[in-house]
């Protein structure tokens, strides 16, 4: 008989009920760890027929984040643990990366809000905590004239019908 045995005895607890008890304890602590209620949002996005590549896109995402935060209890992940993997994505120079990422991480703690087994998004307290990706603004014809030179000649395209007509609602 071990210690711990001895002891539950003598408070008249018994042992095999707590060894029940505990191993309960364990498989519900693995079910709210971050990569289980990841798996669980990434099951329902299938199941609400959401495209393949934004699925496996979410996927990528999150698995950028599993090595720091996926073994850990949901409830337990705070601010700057979520930070610190934000902060890793940015030091790569991947700006947009990981401010998608945080958008991922977010939307795994809002399901875990929803089914009771977090109390608080804290990735809501880092908007604005990682840096901006730079805006490249792209060239557009702004001058009518232009605009009308463009569209005469898409219409002398001679090419595929398909083709022009996607010319012509890309021009639009």
């Amino acid at each position: 008989m071990t210690q711990g045995t001895r002891r539950l005895l003598a408070d008249a607890k018994d042992p095999s009920t707590a060894k029940k008890l505990e191993r309960i304890a364990s498989a519900v602590a693995s079910a709210n760890t971050f990569d289980a209620i990841s798996a669980e949002l990434l099951e329902k996005k299938r199941k609400e027929k959401k495209c393949e590549v934004t699925l496996e896109k979410f996927e990528w995402l999150l698995s950028l984040a599993r090595p720091a935060i996926g073994a850990r209890p949901v409830a337990e992940i705070t601010a700057p643990a979520v930070l610190a993997v934000l902060r890793g994505v940015e030091s790569q120079g991947k700006l947009e990366t990981a401010r998608r990422l945080r958008a991922s991480i977010s939307q795994v703690f809002r399901f875990a809000v929803s089914t009771g087994r977090a109390e608080a998004d804290p990735t809501s307290a880092l908007k604005g905590a990682i840096a901006m990706p730079t805006v490249q603004h792209r060239a557009a014809i702004v001058e009518p004239r232009a605009f009308g030179g463009l569209l005469r000649s898409i219409q002398t395209y001679e090419g595929a019908p398909e083709t022009r007509a996607a010319l012509e609602l890309l021009a639009l």
